[in-house]
């Protein structure tokens, strides 16, 4: 069995976290509106992370636009679904070659004033770019259980930055 480069584990690592979680959930857990956070569920958050997973699979154009996902409500609404989605995922980004992370794309994104930004960047900065943002999200699902009374693992949406800084702060 040949391993993913790095980037790559650590991007497989957050999405398969993503999927113990969301295994962990019932059904009224994964689509309950939450108030603390503007109403959003824990659904439309993890749906959010596979958009942001899938943009980094984008045609062969090499264009990656962060504003064109899908957002298929089906997904916030059915765990299982979101669950295939994530197997889905973790399938076509696990078989990528470590070339790949090398391949140029072009970064689309609406600016905060409206106005389309667009630069240059490689699939491998994408993939941090996107462990980050997860990472992010993560911690915002995290909250969300909490509110909601459902645990969540050790490190859930937690930086490994931040992880390794708690390490050695505890072994100092």
């Amino acid at each position: 069995m040949i391993l993913p480069p790095p980037p790559l584990a650590a991007l497989l690592h957050h999405l398969g976290q993503g999927r113990a979680l969301v295994a962990s959930l019932a059904l009224d857990d994964f689509t309950t509106p939450v108030p603390a956070v503007y109403g959003a569920t824990i659904g439309t958050q993890y749906r959010h992370c596979l958009d942001h997973y899938a943009a980094l699979l984008t045609p062969d154009d090499n264009v990656l636009d962060y504003d064109q996902r899908p957002r298929d409500p089906a997904l916030e609404q059915d765990p299982v679904l979101a669950l295939a989605r994530t197997h889905e995922l973790h399938d076509r980004l696990a078989t990528r070659p470590a070339a790949w992370l090398d391949c140029p794309v072009r970064v689309r994104e609406l600016l905060a004033d409206g106005s389309p930004g667009e630069a240059a960047s490689t699939r491998g900065r994408e993939v941090l770019f996107t462990i980050s943002h997860v990472v992010h999200h993560h911690a915002l699902i995290g909250v969300m259980c909490h509110l909601l009374g459902k645990p969540v693992p050790t490190g859930f949406g937690v930086a490994s930055s931040t992880l390794a800084h708690r390490q050695r702060t505890a072994q100092g």
